[in-house]
């Protein structure tokens, strides 16, 4: 355990979490994948503790890249992140299956 709560299972090198790893945050969120030098690589799977995940590229566990979200609710977002917000080209699937294909910015349909 750190002090801030998370806490860390997976493979070490010295004492810096390296190789692959479950980190689980204060929040309950849990990050899965693969580290270097204590920190989390740019891709991963995160398990929100309140529901829902995601898996794709990452950057210091926001989503940022490309990934795919699932929502508590069922709701789907497959395409481009920036800083955690939808951005760029994407798909979104509601849980009642209304779609949009297209482009997002700051998280809103453009």
């Amino acid at each position: 355990h750190y002090r801030n709560g998370s806490s860390y299972k997976g493979e070490w090198d010295g004492d810096e979490r390296h190789g692959r790893g479950i980190l689980i945050q204060p929040s309950g969120d849990m990050y899965s994948g693969d580290f270097a030098g204590g920190m989390p690589l740019r891709r991963g799977v995160v398990i929100y503790a309140g529901g829902g995940s995601y898996d794709g590229e990452l950057h210091e566990l926001s989503r940022h890249g490309w990934g795919v979200h699932q929502d508590a609710l069922g709701s789907r977002f497959e395409g481009d992140w920036l800083d955690n917000e939808r951005s760029g080209y994407g798909r979104e699937t509601l849980a009642n299956g209304d779609v949009y294909e297209g482009q997002f910015h700051k998280n809103e349909r453009h």
